[in-house]
């Protein structure tokens, strides 16, 4: 054992043992020998540094524990909330498809057509075709050409039959025609598509009445959609002052890129 050690030693033994001979020595024999009294008073001094310095440590340690629970609260409380975020948002994303669907099946009825509802479950991923893959087929009755409809007015028509599925050709896609009429003079021309927001009336004749705000509608003489739906409304005429023909825009009813849900025309009327 070196010096340090027994220095240490020593000390603990001052520390405990000291402590222990003025306890057990009377009183009255320590207020008589004024030799015990300052030990008693280095010793009660000793004592009280002591025991404040272990309450100090408890209560750091009782207050470290303390905020480790609380911090381990608060992220329980995180996860919890953030959960709950999510439910609610799934919550509201069925309310919302329960009222779309609502809405669709309140179409469908006040139509004098048959319709059959279809989901949206894909959609053409190349830039030079627009197509919508459903999740209904020839099982579900589809046949090539018939068309597809939203609440707004008309979308396109069947493109491709599988088993299972079907693709829709969007009226935006470039080869997509679709005969139409201007509701209010009659005049009819053939529909094609031309990009997202927009089509191409064509084949007017330059005398032919179109006006801006004009209402594009089916025709019904394609047998695959009822006269009279909303195709779009015309928002440009330009007339070929030394041609035959006149270019007109025409902007759509429907907001192709927000369908999620459409109508395929099983029957275009109820003969």
């Amino acid at each position: 054992m070196n010096f340090l050690n027994l220095k240490i030693s020593l000390f603990i033994i001052f520390i405990i043992i000291i402590p222990l001979i003025f306890v057990n020595i009377q009183d009255s024999q320590l207020e008589k020998n004024f030799i015990f009294k300052p030990g008693v008073f280095i010793t009660h001094k000793t004592h009280q540094f002591f025991s404040h310095y272990i309450n100090t440590i408890s209560s750091t340690v009782t207050l470290y524990t303390y905020i480790i629970q609380v911090k381990k609260n608060n992220q329980a409380l995180r996860k919890e909330n953030n959960q709950l975020k999510i439910q609610l948002m799934q919550m509201r994303e069925i309310q919302i498809e329960n009222d779309r669907l609502n809405a669709l099946l309140q179409f469908s009825k006040q139509e004098g057509f048959q319709l059959l509802p279809a989901k949206v479950i894909a959609m053409d991923p190349f830039p030079n075709y627009r197509l919508l893959t459903i999740d209904k087929g020839e099982k579900d009755g589809l046949k090539k050409n018939m068309g597809a409809i939203i609440e707004e007015g008309v979308i396109g028509y069947v493109f491709r039959v599988y088993r299972d599925t079907a693709q829709i050709l969007l009226l935006s896609d470039r080869n997509a025609v679709l005969p139409a009429t201007v509701q209010r003079s009659r005049v009819h021309g053939l529909i094609e598509g031309y990009d997202e927001e927009f089509l191409k009336l064509k084949y007017l004749r330059n005398e032919d009445d179109v006006q801006v705000n004009d209402q594009i509608v089916t025709s019904g003489i394609d047998s695959f959609f009822p006269p009279g739906l909303p195709v779009g409304t015309i928002s440009q005429v330009q007339k070929e002052q030394y041609g035959l023909s006149q270019d007109v825009d025409v902007r759509l009813t429907a907001k192709l890129s927000q369908i999620e849900e459409l109508f395929i025309i099983i029957k275009a009327s109820n003969d």
